[in-house]
């Protein structure tokens, strides 16, 4: 009977998935016309994925200000519980990107990384930039998670070479990535000593590339460790 359907539809939809509830008119309402579901029904299924959607935001945002604790399996709980929920927890994960608090500012990035998004990416070279170091290098993980994408490690090197900016989190994602095509970029920030946090987080990125040639090792002891070769 009808009232079996409905009741059926209505279980399916409160049993879905956190990734599968978002009904839109493109993919939802179009296709349930087509194949002659009743406008009640529609309505009613709209309503429960309406509750849902408010249910889940909640979620969400309880989940993102639980990665300020400093209680390690509280924060692993945390991003988990994001992580699960996929695309759907992208938007709020990329508006957290700038809240106050860099423990949720890093938080967001590590679980960006995770999801990989591609929608997240300029958000995540935002914060590879960020004012505090853990955001910075969380950032630079998460992009490294996207894989050696040529417009990435592209991008990436252009602005280990940019002055004037925190260079750290550039240089830590392309030692992530391993791509070798920018090792010279590379050593260059790991020969200047101006670079500060730069010139240091160069060298653990040499470590990651695992090259050791006569001009890294050089690089290494006389421009990093001051240790005349």
């Amino acid at each position: 009977s009808s009232s079996d359907g409905q009741r059926s539809l209505m279980r399916m939809i409160r049993n879905s998935s956190r990734t599968l509830f978002d009904l839109n008119v493109n993919t939802g309402i179009l296709p349930l016309k087509s194949a002659g579901v009743s406008d009640t029904v529609i309505n009613v299924m709209m309503d429960i994925w309406e509750k849902q959607r408010k249910l889940h935001d909640r979620n969400i945002r309880m989940y993102i200000q639980f990665l300020r604790t400093d209680r390690l399996e509280e924060y692993d709980r945390a991003l988990r519980e994001l992580v699960a929920y996929r695309a759907y927890a992208v938007p709020l994960l990329i508006e957290n990107l700038r809240n106050e608090d860099e423990r949720i500012r890093a938080g967001c990035s590590e679980a960006l990384g995770r999801i990989t998004a591609p929608e997240s990416i300029d958000s995540l070279f935002q914060a590879i930039t960020d004012r505090n170091q853990a955001v910075r290098w969380k950032a630079a993980r998460a992009i490294s998670m996207f894989g050696s994408r040529k417009d990435l490690v592209e991008r990436l090197a252009v602005e280990l070479g940019r002055p004037g900016q925190h260079r750290d989190g550039f240089a830590l994602a392309l030692g992530y990535i391993g791509d070798l095509r920018t090792l010279k970029e590379i050593v260059d920030l790991a020969k200047d000593p101006s670079a500060g946090e730069g010139q240091a987080a160069a060298a653990y990125a040499l470590g990651l590339l695992g090259q050791p040639t006569p001009e890294v090792l050089g690089v290494l002891k006389e421009d990093v460790l001051d240790y005349p070769m």
